[in-house]
């Protein structure tokens, strides 16, 4: 063989072996193991994730006709003329200027409903819970929605108002599924759960509240807590709990790090905080609005273990914004203790700070008090607000019915209470003792 032919037959044996490699390549299926079978770190959940429409709720609902107000402030007593609302299509949006003179006139001289909720709600967690032809158009916040009819080109057509008093705007929206005499059925079927109401100037620059015409008769609650365990709380709330050690121990306090973000347990006084300084976690990438992005966090992390509202929003120049989620008792939001709190404070589409109870309420034993007690009539009220040196008028944006929780040894004490929002935080208008 001479060394010409060797070397012919050497370049093809190598152009094959080549031809053959990348065969192999482009065909080549790794044998992996389904990742079922796999070993993979269990998530623990500390409660069943709940629908933002079970979160996002009003604080009252009110039925005016004609000069007469009517109000339901427990939630199980408006849920339905709720799940109305939010069953409707709203088509041929349009966003005007608040005019409240016209608007007065339609809740006074004609039929009406309307949802007050308990502060201004970006427009955004409307567009999740509604059906919007354009959710394009929109408002900063929404405070209350007025479901009306009127008659337009010889038709009696359906409306609603998306008013925000802050941006003095309205969005208008026709409401094309739904007659204004479904809300109507509705509250005849409830109306014994309706309280008659009268309307109140508190604020100027507001809209009127409304306040039962007679003192409400109601009592006290007592609950016995129950307490969730440490090491559910530690693996609700790290993604691997594999590498979480403890940090520091101090006497009633427990600390936990993965490196990034704590873990604090306040083991005496039953709540925790979760802190996040780097924000190297749980990043959410989304356009959505910090409130939305809240309510996943807590949602996902099983927060939603009792019942709970969206009660407060607070907006700070460092791009930090708070949200506070109160508990939902007895069909009325509680107040003034970790029990009744979640709250998270976001940046930078990440979670900075979390605070919630170690203890929830679902679980527990709840015993009703048998000495009744009276809360203050609108026309007491009226005299306190006008007597008053407590509040700047000007400053309180929504008042509303709920629970005072006082804590005991073991024990908590829900007491009925009116609370007033004033200067972005709710709070308790009298104590148990000024009444």
């Amino acid at each position: 063989m001479t060394f010409e032919k060797f070397k012919t037959i050497t370049l093809n044996v190598l152009v094959l072996l080549s031809l053959l490699l990348t065969y192999k390549m482009w065909t080549f299926q790794p044998n992996y193991e389904q990742l079922g079978n796999l070993e993979t770190i269990e998530k623990v959940t500390l409660g069943s994730e709940r629908p933002l429409s079970e979160v996002v709720l009003p604080i009252h609902v009110l039925y005016h006709n004609d000069g007469k107000h009517m109000g339901a402030y427990n939630e199980n007593d408006y849920h339905s003329v709720y799940e109305l609302f939010l069953d409707g299509e709203y088509r041929g949006l349009d966003v005007h200027s608040l005019n409240l003179k016209r608007l007065n006139n339609i809740i006074e001289r004609e039929k009406s409903i309307e949802f007050v909720f308990p502060d201004g709600f970006p427009m955004e967690i409307f567009n999740q819970l509604l059906d919007f032809e354009d959710p394009d158009k929109s408002l900063t916040d929404v405070e209350r929605v007025v479901i009306f009819e009127q008659l337009e080109n010889n038709r009696i057509q359906t409306y609603a108002w998306f008013i925000s008093f802050d941006g003095k705007n309205y969005l208008e929206a026709q409401v094309t599924n739904q007659t204004f005499g479904a809300y109507e059925d509705l509250y005849n079927q409830q109306k014994n759960t309706f309280l008659e109401v009268e309307p109140m100037d508190v604020n100027p620059n507001r809209p009127k509240f409304y306040f039962p015409v007679k003192a409400i008769e109601t009592n006290k609650f007592q609950a016995y807590p129950s307490p969730i365990s440490e090491p559910d709380l530690t693996k609700a709330l790290f993604q691997d709990s594999n590498v979480v050690r403890a940090s520091n121990f101090e006497e009633g306090v427990r600390s936990y790090t993965d490196g990034n973000r704590e873990l604090k347990l306040y083991v005496n006084s039953n709540y925790l905080t979760y802190i996040n300084p780097s924000r190297r976690g749980e990043r959410f990438m989304t356009q959505d609005s910090p409130l939305l992005q809240a309510y996943r966090f807590v949602n996902q992390h099983g927060g939603f273990m009792d019942p709970h509202m969206l009660a407060n929003i607070n907006k700070y120049p460092d791009q930090k914004t708070e949200i506070d989620f109160q508990l939902l008792f007895n069909g009325y939001p509680a107040f003034d203790a970790r029990v009744a709190e979640l709250e998270v404070v976001w940046q930078d589409d990440e979670v900075f700070e979390y605070k919630r109870s170690m203890e929830t309420i679902s679980d527990s034993v709840v015993y009703e008090e048998p000495d009744p007690m009276n809360l203050l009539s609108a026309s007491e009220l009226e005299t306190f607000f006008k007597e008053s040196e407590l509040y700047n008028v000007n400053d309180i944006e929504n008042v509303t019915l709920g629970y005072t929780i006082n804590e005991y040894d073991g024990y908590v004490v829900f007491t009925p209470n009116w609370y007033v929002h004033y200067q972005g935080k709710w709070e308790v208008l009298l104590k148990e003792d000024s009444q």
